[in-house]
Parts: C-alpha cells; sequence; structure tokens
C-alpha cells in the first residue's frame, strides 16, 4: 500500500468515526439550544411543578422532599416550590445557589407570612452563596468568620441582613475595638456536615478566616433509601467529568428524560406506606462526627478558631457534637436552648418589643403562651427576624 492510499483511507476513517459524529452532536446541540426547552427542569403528571434536576438527583433529594410531600397534599402552594429553581448543581458540595442569581420568592417556612404572600429576597454572590463578595486577601486589621450550616444559617424565612451571621458582624463593628469584622456566610438549606466538610475546604478556607461557626445535624439525621456516602463515593470519580457535560444542552436534555421517566417524587407520591424501603441516614452518627472533627481540625491547621451551634439538632447528634466539643477544647453553644431561654425576657419587653408586638400580632398572644418556641422561630426550627438578633446578641457575648 503506498502513502496516498494509506492517507486515504486515513482520512476516512477518521470522517466516520470523529468527523461526521461530532458534526451531527454539534447539530443536535444547537437545534437544543435554538429550541428554547428547558434542560434545567423535570416535568411531573402529578402535580404541575417542574423540579430543578439538582434537587431531582439521588443524592439531593431529600432537600426538598418535605416540600413537595406538602405540595401533593395540598398544604402549600406549588408555588413555594419556585426558591429551588434559585439553586444549580456544582462539583465538591453538590449544590449551591446559582452564582450572581437575585430574586425573590415565597416566604414557605413561616405559614402565617405564607398566607399573606410574604417574599424574601434570595440573592447570590459570584461564588452561588448567599452572601458579600470580598477580595480574597484579607486586609490588615481585619477580622473574618465564616459560617458554615443549612437552611438555619442561610436565614431561610428572613433578608440576608437580619440573620444571625450578619447581625452579629454589625454588633461587632458598632463596638469601635480598632477591627474591621467581616462575615462569609456559606450556609445552604439541606446542607449536611459532609457538605459542610466540602465547602469549608473549597470556599471558606481561602479566605484566611480567624473563627468558623458551624452548625450542622438538622439534615444529617435525615432517612434516605441509600446513605449519601455510598452515592458519593460512587460518583466522586465521574463529577469531573459530569460537570463538563453539564455544559451541554443536549446531555441536560437526556437527563432531563431519564429523570422523567425516574422521577422520584412521582414515586414518592405512588409509594404505599407498607412498601416503603429501607431508609438511613444521611450522614451516620459516626459521620457527622468524622466530619466535625475534620472541620475542627482543618480550622485549627490554619489558624481559624472553630465554634459548635447547635440549632434544631437532634438530640442524638446534639449529644456527639457536645462532647466532641468537650474533648477537644472547642466552644459550643446549644442555640435552640438560648432561644428558648430569650422569651421570659422578650415578652417582659426588655429585648427588641417592637419586633415581638409584630409576631404577637401575627400568631395572637394565645398561641404564643401554647407554643412559646414561636416567639423567637417561624416553625418551631428556623429562627425569625427576633431569634437571628437574640443568637446575634448571644454569640456576641460568649465569644467576644
Amino acid at each position: 500500500m503506498n502513502a496516498s492510499s494509506w492517507w486515504k483511507k486515513l482520512r476516512g476513517f477518521v470522517l466516520l468515526t470523529l468527523v461526521i459524529p461530532l458534526a451531527v452532536l454539534a447539530l443536535i446541540e444547537g437545534l437544543v439550544r435554538i429550541s428554547g426547552i428547558n434542560t434545567e427542569v423535570v416535568k411531573s403528571d402529578r402535580f404541575q411543578v417542574a423540579t430543578p434536576l439538582w434537587a431531582a438527583d439521588e443524592t439531593n433529594f431529600f432537600s426538598a422532599e418535605a416540600l413537595y410531600r406538602d405540595i401533593v397534599h395540598h398544604n402549600v402552594p406549588a408555588a413555594a416550590a419556585e426558591w429551588l429553581a434559585c439553586f444549580e448543581e456544582a462539583p465538591g458540595v453538590r449544590y449551591r445557589m446559582r452564582p450572581g442569581i437575585d430574586r425573590r420568592v415565597i416566604n414557605t417556612v413561616n405559614r402565617r407570612e405564607l398566607e399573606r404572600g410574604m417574599t424574601v429576597r434570595l440573592q447570590a454572590n459570584s461564588l452561588g452563596f448567599r452572601s458579600a463578595d470580598l477580595p480574597r486577601a484579607k486586609p490588615a486589621g481585619t477580622y473574618r468568620i465564616v459560617f458554615l450550616g443549612d437552611s438555619t444559617t442561610f436565614g431561610w424565612g428572613v433578608e440576608a441582613d437580619e440573620r444571625f451571621s450578619d447581625r452579629l458582624a454589625a454588633r461587632l463593628n458598632a463596638r469601635g475595638d480598632g477591627r474591621r469584622y467581616e462575615v462569609i456566610n456559606l450556609g445552604i438549606p439541606g446542607y449536611t456536615s459532609w457538605h459542610g466538610r466540602k465547602a469549608f475546604e473549597r470556599f471558606g478556607l481561602p479566605w484566611s478566616p480567624d473563627m468558623v461557626i458551624m452548625s450542622f445535624g438538622a439534615n444529617d439525621g435525615k432517612m434516605i433509601s441509600r446513605r449519601a456516602k455510598d452515592i458519593l463515593q460512587r460518583e466522586s470519580a465521574l463529577e469531573g467529568v459530569k460537570h463538563f457535560l453539564r455544559h451541554f444542552a443536549t446531555y441536560r436534555l437526556m437527563r432531563r428524560l431519564l429523570l422523567s421517566v425516574a422521577n422520584p417524587f412521582e414515586k414518592m407520591a405512588d409509594q404505599a406506606p407498607a412498601k416503603k424501603q429501607k431508609r438511613v441516614p444521611v450522614v451516620t452518627v459516626a459521620e457527622f462526627r468524622e466530619n466535625l472533627a475534620a472541620m475542627v481540625a482543618s480550622a485549627r491547621e490554619h489558624g481559624c478558631r472553630p465554634v459548635f451551634l447547635g440549632l434544631c439538632c437532634p438530640a442524638d447528634y446534639l449529644a456527639p457534637m457536645s462532647a466532641l466539643a468537650e474533648r477537644q477544647g472547642v466552644r459550643h453553644m446549644d442555640g435552640m436552648h438560648i432561644l428558648l431561654h430569650s422569651v421570659p425576657e422578650i415578652k417582659a419587653g426588655n429585648f427588641n418589643p417592637e419586633l415581638y408586638r409584630y409576631y404577637r400580632d401575627l400568631y395572637g398572644e394565645e398561641i404564643l403562651e401554647k407554643r412559646r418556641i414561636l416567639t423567637v422561630t417561624s416553625d418551631s426550627c428556623h429562627p425569625n427576624r427576633l431569634g437571628h438578633r437574640v443568637l446575634a446578641k448571644a454569640l456576641e457575648e460568649r465569644l467576644f
């Protein structure tokens, strides 16, 4: 075979195996893009709610499951799920907010405010967190505090500047002690200690924090069909490839079609109680302890002071958190204890009487007498505006 014949055969082979398939894929990609098909959501036949792909993913499903159950049973309107579209899949931490998004959504946490149609602003920085964009280099005389946590740290149900993280910074900066205090809030609804560990390494430590306040446990103990660790270990090697492929509309459309066939929300609605799968914690107690210990070690390695804050943390997770804090000399605070013990002072009119009157008018005195926790939370778990102020005051007094 001469060189000319060999070259022709090689060109033919390359044309058949590479050029033509790539051209076909490029054509399909172009058609999908100009078609205007929304490749970011899965449609459900059960109810007219579009599920974002990140929430339909097996590992993230538990983050939105309770909300969708409420929608299925008509406890809340379908519009209550619109906040899910403010988030997207992200490598390393599974999901976070869409960078740069700025949208007002229905406040789903406080049912009374939900009935009034009240909204809350969800705004993300360039990294996809509900926090300000700060320069990477820390200016001289600046003290930085990283907050890691779930929806309580995220400040679900309140505006960003009303959260205990931002209220704490405002209180500290008002003291005029010669330092500038900055906060980096990396809380995301649904995050577990596993997410926090990854978020701290990837997004917290690069900002050279002086303190990290960790608040986990509420989601770690939620029950799912398979442990998150098993799924994550299986997917870790493919995560980079999947993240690259997500840039292509064709891949997203194929994934949407596959998830439409095996939509977890449809399965949830059809599942009879007797046929429910065996469920396990998203993060076991042992893994929870391991994640907290790893964050403490990482913080201290980088000259950062670790602090534990228990908020909505079930007893079987709060106890090992407290024990670990005792063993390793970490400051630990039970946030729910702080909130409950603030109620008498609030009712006496000694702490933010204007806000107390707002919640008294919202619920009525009889309900607040029966359920004191609603004085400082929206749903017995998430701090309301008054609760965030209580926590900010306690953090300042106990840590600074």
